[in-house]
């Protein structure tokens, strides 16, 4: 764990000292041989990664759930790009070169056609979010590409705004499918399950609840890399057992993709929904201020987020009062209006902050409702 948690502070040098004490100690250790594979695919000695990763392959094919094989692919990858630069860029380090149906019309049939496994989604966000591979373009390359063809478009279109920031060598293209992608979400039909014709804004904040979860793993992140510098000693029992304490507290789940930027917001630039029904007008800014103000006087007064949903919705009508009409209309005054809309997504992650100790959905059902439903 020493080892891993200096290669993510880019301490290549020490990593190198703590691994060759473990080579001593443990010679035909699985995890000397990952470790060993994995420094030296940051120090780009990709030849002596290889070795490593196959010696640690050879000792335990399915340790690390089965994932090392991952990093053996993005190795050999590496290596044929520093030998032919435009052939490797053909495709992506898993081998996967999508046709544009595979990538802008993707689904589960067409996963499993391209026999992929679902294991990767796991294998590559755990390069990203635990050895170290956040800014290696080539890995949210090709975990959009996964995506994508799972038909997990948002997802994707995220995937790829990484590899864009990280200066992937195929960012104009990749910039062009984002482009494709937003087009296709922007079609899609509203999300199921939430009242109203055109709910897109419904699905933002449905992406936001997402967003949350990895800030909340970025966020016990920034707290071990900052321990790790303070001399925090991981590969104790004590050290440990900060960590676990640590990692309750935020209670971290594995990040959907990225925290960091938005997929396009969800709202279609015509003047009618998807179905052809025209738009209300937006509702008067007095109105849909009111509502945001009553979410927030809501979000400061509900307690008890693990209480029974009828309890809880009464919680809240006490608390905040009678709650102002949440229309369609009022609903797109608020997105217009950057100050409200910021408002609500704060008061909203209040209140899904008070969901996370006892991980109910009902603290967001509560205020999906209070959002999103007609008053009646």
């Amino acid at each position: 764990m020493k080892a891993v948690a200096l290669i993510r502070l880019r301490r290549l040098d020490d990593a190198r000292g703590v691994l060759d004490d473990r080579a001593r100690i443990d010679p035909d250790g699985y995890a000397t041989h990952a470790n060993l594979g994995t420094l030296f695919t940051f120090t780009g000695d990709l030849d002596r990664a290889l070795v490593e990763v196959d010696r640690a392959l050879a000792i335990d094919p399915r340790a690390h759930f089965g994932r090392e094989r991952y990093h053996r692919q993005l190795v050999v990858w590496l290596r044929e790009l520093g030998r032919d630069r435009d052939a490797a860029l053909a495709h992506d380090f898993l081998g996967l070169a999508l046709t544009d149906e595979q990538r802008f019309s993707g689904n589960e049939r067409a996963f499993a056609d391209a026999r992929q496994d679902p294991q990767a989604f796991d294998a590559l966000i755990a390069m990203i979010a635990v050895y170290g591979a956040d800014d290696v373009p080539h890995v949210h390359y090709a975990l959009g590409d996964l995506l994508a063809l799972r038909g997990l478009r948002r997802l994707a279109w995220a995937a790829y705004a990484n590899a864009v920031r990280h200066r992937h060598p195929r960012a104009r293209e990749i910039r062009r499918w984002q482009d494709r992608l937003a087009a296709a979400i922007r079609a899609e039909q509203p999300h199921p399950g939430i009242e109203g014709e055109d709910n897109y804004q419904g699905v933002d904040i449905l992406f936001q609840r997402e967003r949350m979860e990895a800030r909340r793993l970025r966020s016990y992140a920034t707290w071990e890399r900052a321990a790790v510098r303070r001399g925090l000693p991981v590969w104790s029992a004590a050290g440990l057992d900060a960590v676990y304490a640590e990692q309750r507290r935020v209670r971290p789940r594995c990040p959907v993709v990225v925290a960091g930027e938005l997929a396009p917001v969800l709202v279609p630039p015509t003047s009618a929904t998807a179905s052809g029904i025209p738009r209300p007008a937006p509702a008067p800014p007095s109105e849909a201020a009111a509502l945001v103000a009553w979410l927030e006087r809501a979000a400061e007064a509900h307690g008890d987020t693990c209480a029974a949903r009828a309890a809880a919705l009464g919680e809240l009508a006490r608390a905040a009062g009678p709650r102002p009409a949440a229309t369609e209309a009022t609903m797109r005054t608020i997105d217009r209006t950057p100050a409200l809309r910021a408002r609500l997504r704060a008061a909203l992650e209040h209140v899904l902050d008070r969901a996370m100790p006892c991980r109910t959905d009902r603290a967001f059902g509560v205020a999906r409702d209070a959002l999103l439903a007609s008053s009646r």
